[in-house]
């Protein structure tokens, strides 16, 4: 990709590349403005242009030809993808016009999922779910790039010029992510050592530990949909049908990320359902 000099060039070298899964290349060009997405598949390469002035990507393909592609549709369903290019297009229509380095480094970090008031912490469904090795903004018109230290999007954001990747004069540095400065993203960690320790106790069919474990970790981060999925399989477990019904409802209300994990509890509710009519 180094080697291109325009998008049409770059977006030669992708279509000539064999790929073995569905990737998306969202590349831009300082020198005219414009900006594109190549969609690639094994089998098929789709360039997407800009709606307007704008153009967002995330993970799964919007070109016509991708519409029935079974690889993309099954993506959809059970990935983030879908729920991030939401937010990601809401976000880029609300601060039109003011998008500058700055801003994009508040959007890398932004930890909002549909339905939560509140940023959640560590949600997969959230621009910033706390996964990535670390984060890029990009101005390839003045050539520069801001790169996040760890851990994640929350680390300070350090300029680098994309002609030597030596520090450009004048340019700021971003501070890091005040998540960082308090309690919040220590209790972060701490809850998901409770919350596999939980996991754990609970395979072991010990549930009285199993059920502190998942509690402990509710109480170090409550907007984590993954304790309360699991307080209420350990609650239907222990016979308590009311409170398993309630951490089900609880798991909703904070956006479950993925498909299979939306299935699970859809499996469970019915289970507590058939349970109670055997009763």
């Amino acid at each position: 990709m180094q080697l291109a000099g325009t998008l049409e060039e770059a977006g030669e070298i992708i279509r000539d590349s064999t790929m073995f899964v569905n990737e998306s290349f969202l590349i831009a060009d300082g020198k005219t403005g414009k900006a594109i997405v190549v969609e690639k598949s094994p089998e098929r390469c789709e360039v997407r242009e800009p709606e307007g002035d704008r153009i967002v990507c995330a993970n799964h393909f919007l070109s016509p030809v991708f519409q029935r592609d079974a690889r993309n549709l099954a993506y959809m369903e059970e990935g983030t993808s879908v729920v991030r290019l939401a937010r990601a297009t809401e976000w880029v229509e609300a601060h039109k016009g003011e998008i500058t380095p700055e801003a994009a480094v508040s959007y890398v970090r932004d930890r909002k999922v549909p339905g939560v008031n509140e940023p959640v912490v560590g949600n997969a469904a959230a621009i910033n779910m706390l996964a990535a090795t670390h984060a890029v903004v990009m101005d390839v018109t003045d050539g520069v790039m801001w790169v996040s230290a760890a851990p994640h999007q929350l680390g300070a954001f350090v300029p680098f010029g994309l002609d030597n990747f030596e520090a450009p004069e004048g340019k700021p540095i971003f501070p890091e992510d005040p998540l960082l400065n308090d309690e919040e993203y220590a209790n972060y960690l701490a809850s998901l050592a409770a919350l596999e320790s939980a996991r754990s106790q609970f395979m072991a069919h010990d549930l009285d530990n199993a059920i502190q474990d998942c509690q402990n970790a509710l109480s170090l981060n409550e907007t984590d949909y993954r304790a309360h999925a699991l307080m209420a399989e350990i609650e239907f477990a222990r016979g308590d049908a009311e409170s398993a019904r309630a951490h089900i409802a609880a798991a909703r209300a904070l956006h479950v990320a993925y498909g299979h994990e939306r299935e699970a509890l859809d499996a469970l509710s019915q289970a507590i359902d058939g349970q109670d009519a055997r009763e």
